[in-house]
């Protein structure tokens, strides 16, 4: 019963919540890279340890840092303060429990370390396999005393003051920059990832023109991609506007003026990826792309956004929705449709359906993420 419950708040919530991280890890994983490639790439990190460090274990260990970040802010959501009668139960059966939970959590990464281990036993390379087995045990363990002090300290406050003292400086602070201050004060590690991962991606992507010929579509997988990296930022954007700017709507501003304050935001977000696009764009792909990649980019951000106003409490429907509109937008771009029009689309459909719901938005329960 207790497990079934956790496994109900704590897991599958957290696979619901990332789904478009998870569905940018599986296209970029196996859409890219053949099934050989991941064989050549495991054998290479199995002969040195130290490229499998830089590679594989950093990757698993900021994975690892991301899922215990979300059970440990599952802790602190006031809808969730039942967890903490887990500490009434004997020391041994809380580490069973949240080590279940932790294996759960670490399920994508705990399938690809097998491969590497069965890999290595083939390779008879015993001494990187049992690195990985330590590795690995070491994720699941580690974790654990953190979730168990944790529920020994309800609801206090675990935050950092490096950024609040570096940006609570004299200057007036606008509504776009409210949300880019608060990821940066409460949510570094989720935006340090999903950044991390979609500029690798463009930049990854931009790389690839220089090994063959390709024409503008692979680019535009790419921004797709970089697209789907902030599905993990968005829920924190409603987080924060339900939690701490519900004054906002009752200031006498229009419509268009708060879809404007918006659209600042998550352009400001999206700078990194314009910057990297610019920077490092391929040779046969013309400056004449930028434009419609830039409104890509932007346009369906907005659009995962905004859909949130229309559906804010039901995580199921949205990761339907999320993967209509991936494999909706891959088709077009498989079939040469210039990037621009389905960027001016989905900045048209965000754009609707801003007007039409932010005005009577009603979240069921504050969310976190």
């Amino acid at each position: 019963m207790i497990q079934n419950l956790l496994f109900k708040v704590l897991v599958r919530s957290y696979y619901l919540r990332n789904t478009g991280f998870f569905l940018v890890l599986m296209i970029a994983g196996f859409g890219f890279f053949r099934g050989e490639d991941h064989v050549r790439l495991a054998e290479a990190a199995l002969q040195s340890i130290p490229f499998m460090a830089m590679l594989y274990m950093s990757l698993w260990f900021l994975y690892t840092v991301k899922s215990s970040l979300y059970v440990l802010n599952s802790f602190t959501d006031p809808r969730q303060e039942f967890l903490y009668h887990l500490r009434l139960l004997p020391a041994s059966e809380q580490f069973r429990q949240l080590f279940v939970v932790q294996a759960g959590l670490l399920q994508p990464i705990l399938a690809y370390g097998l491969f590497v281990i069965y890999r290595g036993v083939k390779l008879e390379a015993w001494l990187p396999v049992a690195v990985v087995v330590l590795v690995f045990l070491a994720l699941l363990l580690l974790p654990i005393p953190v979730f168990m002090r944790a529920l020994t300290r309800p609801n206090v406050a675990q935050k950092s003051r490096t950024f609040r003292t570096i940006l609570n400086l004299r200057f007036t602070k606008t509504y776009p920059f409210f949300f880019l201050q608060h990821l940066l004060e409460d949510r570094k590690m989720v935006l340090l990832l999903s950044k991390l991962l979609s500029c690798f991606l463009i930049v990854g992507v931009c790389r690839l023109y220089s090994t063959d010929t390709y024409d503008h579509r692979l680019i535009s997988i790419g921004v797709l991609l970089a697209a789907f990296c902030h599905t993990s930022i968005i829920p924190l954007f409603h987080s924060f506007e339900n939690q701490h700017l519900l004054f906002s709507r009752n200031l006498p501003a229009s419509i268009p003026n708060r879809l404007f304050s918006q659209i600042q935001t998550f352009l400001l977000l999206l700078i990194p990826e314009f910057l990297l696009l610019i920077r490092h764009l391929p040779d046969g792909i013309g400056y004449s792309y930028l434009p419609g990649a830039f409104l890509f980019l932007s346009g369906l951000t907005l659009l995962l956004h905004m859909y949130r106003y229309y559906n804010p409490n039901l995580p199921d429907t949205a990761a339907k929705v999320q993967f209509a509109l991936f494999f909706g937008s891959l088709l077009a771009i498989m079939f040469r449709i210039p990037v621009l029009v389905p960027g001016l689309l989905f900045l048209a459909a965000g754009a609707i359906l801003f007007r039409r719901f932010y005005p009577t938005v009603e979240y069921a329960v504050e969310e976190d993420v």
